[in-house]
């Protein structure tokens, strides 16, 4: 039952990524934690992965693949602006001792995004950022089918190693969780 929980996650981490999008020319930083920057690691190269297999399977879907691209990339580094903040001001709200899916859904409310905004100035700027392509992607004519296309994916034989692929790298991201969240326990006692 566990493993279908966690499968189902990870089809949803494949939505999630597929939808949105990484750049070249804009790297993410690194947190200086294990298991988010591995998370991170594994967004950006999965989203990577699939911008590419759309543009090589539906060039139709370029515009629409590119602009989500944009906006997936957008996401994961507002995302980790908002790790940042919790690990330095609410460490005690990142949960790592229950699972991927709970440690990476943020436990964000707007009062942390108010104190953020004084903090750092370029958190506001990526948020509107990021409202602002999720705006333009979801108006777009192609966004339906290229959410159609991604779902079919996951049924298709031909792409069923990458997917397994991918399911594994979860599993790897999990376990660096899982030893961090170890460790992290045995520094307290």
């Amino acid at each position: 039952m566990r493993r279908l929980g966690f499968v189902l996650f990870a089809l949803s981490v494949f939505c999630w990524c597929a939808a949105p999008a990484w750049s070249k020319n804009s790297a993410i930083g690194k947190t200086g934690d294990k298991a988010w920057d591995a998370f991170i690691v594994l967004q950006t190269d999965w989203t990577q992965e699939l911008h590419d297999l759309v543009l090589k399977e539906k060039k139709e879907f370029q515009e629409i693949a590119d602009l989500s691209y944009e906006w997936r990339l957008a996401e994961m580094k507002l995302d980790t602006l908002k790790f940042q903040y919790l690990k330095k001001n609410r460490p005690e709200t990142i949960e790592r001792d229950k699972g991927l899916p709970a440690f990476v859904t943020l436990a964000w409310f707007p009062d942390y995004s108010e104190k953020l905004e004084k903090a750092d100035p370029a958190f506001h700027k990526q948020e509107n950022k990021a409202a602002g392509l999720k705006q333009k992607v979801e108006a777009h004519k192609d966004w339906q089918g290229l959410q159609d296309y991604l779902s079919s994916l996951q049924k298709d034989e031909k792409h069923k190693k990458r997917f397994d692929d991918f399911l594994e790298e979860m599993n790897a991201v999990q376990k660096i969780l899982a030893q961090t969240a170890a460790d992290q326990e045995r520094q307290r006692h």
